[in-house]
């Protein structure tokens, strides 16, 4: 061993449908003739929900909400041109996306 600590970083991405546990099992040194074991400096578990369209739909929902509750303008209680505009293009693209989320499910 060199002394220094590198970082290592897995990815599952198959993981079987409702799969609810996962065991993580590191090497055992225990049984060879290394010097030295394993040190876990700190482990990140990081769940993605793989059903986008249950996350997205409800941001989509706000986004529609926020531009049409909100009058442009520059005085005060107003939304500036610029910030109504990003978050047109983000709720166009978010729209883009579902859609194109329904013709990949409904093929």
């Amino acid at each position: 061993p060199n002394g220094e600590w590198r970082l290592v970083h897995y990815v599952a991405s198959t993981l079987p449908a409702n799969t609810q546990y996962v065991r993580v099992t590191y090497g055992d040194t225990t049984a060879t003739d290394k010097s030295w074991t394993i040190q876990i400096g700190s482990m990140e578990w990081e769940e993605r929900d793989a059903n986008y369209r249950t996350l997205l739909l409800p941001l989509m929902n706000q986004a529609a909400d926020l531009l049409t509750d909100h009058t442009v303008g520059d005085t005060a209680g107003h939304v500036p041109q610029a910030v109504y505009d990003q978050l047109q293009n983000a709720k166009t693209a978010a729209d883009e996306v579902m859609n194109f989320l329904r013709r990949l499910t409904s093929l």
